[in-house]
């Protein structure tokens, strides 16, 4: 299926999508709209795999689809491929809807995670194959491969086989023939997520290396959220069909819209607390009898959920003088654990169990099980998120 699949996308027509972008350059300096997603469903039987998304892919971005399995993600990555008709809504691109023109009139390249590489072709052959279905001359696709093997760093193993490659091998092989026929769109699905650790975050850099000197659009699916930050312009996180929240990975790192997204992108100490007064947009709250102001995505008095990233946490053994705006809660250490450089300390507090996550440098001695501390975070790392 993965080879059929492949072999579709391949045979796309070289002149669709060579013109000009869908829309102007927005304001602010954004890039021109190349591709408008509106309104689409894709539904099966009673159940929403993509329920009413509307999105809009900038031209030369890299944007990510993130979240759990069962977002809809894919779901959505295969109808901007065309493999998947939705069942209702538009994709509109260079002022035409879309939604209904096949694979092979998109010229949209496709690497998918199983690589589906031509197991009794070489690579040279396995990136020349989308150039021979486009009977182009043969000094032309030599010319071509050589080219797209080199960008890839793939150049000395032309003559390999597949089985004799690595699997960091074969996806950069799956990347040279996705890219040989100068897609206008470049789609991955979970491309690093066969791979090591050590080797995703290799060729994450890699990735986007490659992203610059080509300047195309890449659409990249994964559920890593460390995958998705290092990599992206953008990053769209989705839950049940749904966007969540749309923007830059520090933006939304730092300033997530719900409970659900500063959870999933990263790890946050989620509490709730209560909401006495507003100033503007300012929140005034209340947690374990303590009193400070917060910025935050939701408004209105009464209760509240924070979130604050554990690097923002600090932890002393000895009681500090509590300096204007800081949260201060006393605790006791419940579990302490070496990451590399880094103590992450679990503290039970009146507010809740928190999670401080410290360098080995910053604290005068390791914490263990049992110490009790007081826990300091400036207000301005407290931020008010929808519960969800």
């Amino acid at each position: 299926m993965a080879a059929t699949a492949m072999r579709e996308i391949m045979q796309a027509d070289h002149n669709f999508g060579s013109g000009k972008a869908a829309g102007a350059a927005g304001l602010n300096g954004q890039k021109p709209v190349l591709l408008g997603v509106r309104n689409v469903v894709k539904q099966y039987a009673s159940v929403y795999a993509v329920n009413d998304i509307s999105l809009d892919i900038q031209e030369g971005e890299f944007l990510t689809l993130l979240g759990p399995s069962g977002s809809g993600k894919t779901t959505l990555l295969m109808m901007i491929a065309g493999f998947v008709a939705p069942t209702s809504g538009e994709m509109v691109m260079a002022g035409a809807n879309v939604a209904a023109l096949p694979p092979e009139k998109r010229n949209f390249g496709m690497v998918f995670q199983g690589y589906a590489l031509f197991p009794h072709l070489s690579v040279f052959d396995n990136v020349a194959f989308p150039l021979r279905l486009r009977k182009l001359p043969k000094e032309v696709v030599r010319e071509k491969v050589l080219a797209a093997l080199k960008l890839t760093h793939m150049d000395a193993y032309a003559n390999r086989m597949p089985k004799a490659l690595s699997g960091g091998q074969q996806q950069r092989v799956a990347l040279a023939r996705s890219m040989v026929f100068d897609p206008k769109v470049l789609l991955l699905d979970e491309p690093l997520g066969a791979l090591d650790r050590q080797l995703r975050a290799s060729l994450q850099d890699e990735l986007k290396a490659l992203h610059r000197r080509l300047g195309s659009t890449f659409i990249c699916v994964t559920h890593d959220q460390e995958e998705a930050m290092s990599m992206s312009d953008r990053v769209v996180v989705m839950r049940d069909g749904r966007i969540v929240q749309v923007g830059e990975p520090a933006v939304i790192y730092a300033r997530p819209r719900t409970s659900f997204v500063a959870n999933f992108l990263g790890e946050s100490n989620i509490l709730n607390a209560s909401v006495v007064a507003m100033e503007g947009e300012r929140s005034v709250i209340t947690l374990s009898g303590r009193q400070f102001v917060a910025d935050g995505a939701e408004t209105g008095i009464g209760e509240a959920c924070l979130s604050i990233r554990p690097e923002h946490v600090a932890f002393e053994f000895v009681e500090p003088a509590q300096e204007n705006g800081d949260l201060l809660l006393e605790g006791s250490v419940t579990d302490v654990t070496f990451v590399g450089a880094d103590y992450r300390v679990q503290i039970a507090t009146d507010a809740g169990v928190i999670i401080s996550r410290r360098r080995t440098s910053e604290v005068p001695r390791a914490p263990s099980q049992g110490d009790q501390v007081w826990v300091r975070c400036n207000a301005s790392a407290v931020w008010r998120v929808v519960k969800d």
